[in-house]
């Protein structure tokens, strides 16, 4: 999931990453937030433009496989993790260490067969 205005002044390229989260079997949802106006950011103590770029948005979600969406207000946000929550299929993965189970049951067969050896005596 992506919240971000679109717009993007360093970092990975969106395009890139969208394509390569698919193949990862991984869904890009993106969310929209900003001001079609834009406005100016301080970042490493310059300061810079930013502009609402929603096409950027929609190509990243659809490269992703996922869908766009657009937030103006609190309630928004709710509504939309809601539709992205019954999109999600969530699973987790354990190890489970099979030596530690195998010598667990052979313990138990050990001493059920000491137990019936110590009643036949």
């Amino acid at each position: 999931m992506l919240l971000s205005d679109g717009d993007s002044h360093e970092g990975f390229p969106w395009e890139l990453a969208a394509r390569q989260a698919k193949a990862a079997n991984i869904t890009v949802y993106t969310i929209g937030v900003g001001s079609p106006e834009g406005g100016t950011i301080t970042y490493q103590g310059l300061q810079l433009p930013v502009n609402f770029d929603e096409t950027t948005l929609r190509e990243t979600a659809r490269l992703g496989g996922g869908q766009y969406f657009r937030v103006f207000r609190q309630d928004d946000f709710r509504k939309v993790y809601e539709q992205i929550q019954k999109r999600t299929i969530h699973y987790e993965q354990h190890a489970v260490d099979l030596a530690f189970l195998l010598a667990g049951t052979g313990l138990a067969l050990l001493l059920i067969t000491l137990g019936v050896a110590m009643v036949c005596l």
